[in-house]
Formats: C-alpha cells, structure tokens, sequence
C-alpha cells in the first residue's frame, strides 16, 4: 500500500540584529533590500493561487528592523552614503562605495543589467587594492551610477513594471543624475511597509492577533504548535526561533532553520500554568487543557 507524501514548502527569512543601537544606525542594508526584492513579493505572489498553501517564517529580530524602517527615524549607512551627492564624498567613503557597492558578477541579479556589470568587473579587475587607489578607481559619474544601481537592482520586475519612475531608469542604464535616486528609496521603502500587513499575526504592546482574533499582549504569546506524532489529537510547542544569547550566534547560519507548525495563542496564568487557544483557520481543534 502506498501512502501519500505530503510536503510543506516552508520559506524561512531570517536576517541577523544588523543595528547599531548606540547610533541608531543599521550598519548592513540587507533587511533594507530583501524586503525590497523578496519578503513582500514571495507572500504576495500566493494571494494569485489561494489553494496552494505555504509557511513563511520572520524571525524576531527581522521584524524588530522591519518596524524600525517603517518607522522611520533610523537610516542604514549604505543609504546614508547612496543619498549623497558624489561630490560630497571623501576619499574613505568612496573607497567604501567603490568596494562594498560592487556586488559579484556571477550574482545574476547584476549581470541582467549591462552597466552594473560593467562597473562591477572594473573593480574585479582592479584587484585587492588599498583604499586610496579604489576611491580614484570610479568617476564622479562612474560612482554616481553604481550608487544608483546598487540600489535599483534589487527591486524585482514586477514593482517595476507597476512603476514608470522605476522605470526610466532602468532604460536610461548610465548617467544617472542625483535626481534619479529619490524614486528607488521611495519604492523601497513602500515595499518594506508593504511586509508585516501580509503575516497573518499583528503583535504589538498592546495586542497580539491572528487575523480578526486577538487577545491582550500582556497574558498572552504566540507559539508554533504542530500535531503529537503519536496523538495527533494533542498538539505540541514548538520552538520557532532562537533567542537572543551569545551562545546561539556562535555557530552555522545553517542551524538557524525553521520549526513546522500551526500559530497559536497562549494564555499565560498565575502559577505558570497556560491555556491555548489555536489558530479558528486551522482544521483540528484539540481540548482545552487549562
């Protein structure tokens, strides 16, 4: 007798605490740009096929730097340098631009767009340099376009097409104009704010929710809950994610993998005892245990 496979698509989208809290400044731009690119498109992309179902995972320290940047308040340094006119630039940071803002022309995401890929494979030849010969290795104009392409490439051809200021741009290729940047940070950051509304839990100080159904944040907390194997009446808790301790840093990336499960709610009580409440959108209903 054969038995069904059943497979889960699970999308995990974690991204390390990049801010600078002293500063309040994110010194890496990655939860800037993938949610640009990815955190908003994956979701939403599912909202054209409703019978197929799949799990997306944030992890906390994502949704903590999401809601900073929708925030507002909070910059990341290389936006803080992209903004800049090219002429008021020193020498350290159009080093940083030249190095840091040349991603890798294997990357396909820079070789779909010829002049990115041209000022990338100019740095790549240039070589292990020091930072005085890199911030004469670009042109004003040179540098101006790889700040803007650094940036516009990682907006994915669906906003694109919805977006005619992206756009032009993207036609014109190279001499790009100070002008030109303004439209790329403001579609970035309608996508960021465009991220935690698809997750079907909303938590804030005062109130955390599935959809409609909420409860007060104070007594209570989500879970990931999966099926008992051996009752499958019963229902166990899952840890969804790591905690913030030194220990939990120091190894792979690779372990940090995602838990299977449904959401739930529970009710912390006095004495330490909870009570759970799951999911309504969820098939099975196990007792209430509290």
């Amino acid at each position: 007798m054969t038995r069904p496979l059943h497979v889960a698509f699970v999308w995990h989208m974690h991204q390390p605490y990049y801010k600078d809290d002293l500063e309040n400044v994110f010194l890496l731009p990655w939860v800037r740009l993938r949610c640009a690119k990815d955190y908003y498109k994956m979701p939403a992309l599912l909202d054209e096929y409703p019978a197929i179902k799949q799990t997306f995972n944030l992890v906390p320290a994502l949704v903590d730097q999401i809601n900073d940047y929708v925030g507002g308040g909070v910059t990341d340094v290389y936006l803080d340098l992209c903004r800049r006119p090219v002429s008021e630039l020193s020498a350290e940071e159009r080093a940083f631009v030249a190095r840091w803002m040349t991603e890798s022309s294997q990357i396909r995401r820079v070789r779909q767009y010829p002049r990115y890929l041209e000022l990338v494979r100019k740095r790549e030849q240039f070589g292990p340099g020091g930072a005085n010969e890199l911030a004469r290795l670009f042109s004003e104009a040179e540098l101006r376009d790889l700040q803007v392409w650094f940036n516009l490439s990682w907006i994915g051809p669906e906003v694109v097409e919805r977006n005619p200021e992206i756009g032009a741009p993207i036609a014109k290729g190279r001499d790009f104009e100070e002008a030109d940047k303004a439209p790329i940070f403001r579609v970035q950051f309608e996508q960021i704010a465009k991220v935690l509304p698809k997750l079907p839990l909303t938590w804030t100080k005062e109130r955390v929710a599935f959809g409609d159904t909420g409860s007060d944040a104070a007594t209570h907390v989500p879970v990931l809950i999966h099926p008992n194997p051996l009752e499958p009446r019963f229902c166990v808790v899952l840890n969804s994610g790591h905690s913030f301790h030194e220990d939990a840093f120091q190894g792979t990336n690779a372990l940090l993998y995602p838990r299977l499960g449904d959401y739930a709610l529970l009710q912390l009580a006095p004495g330490g005892t909870k009570r759970g409440r799951r999911d309504p959108r969820c098939q099975r209903q196990p007792p209430d245990h509290g």
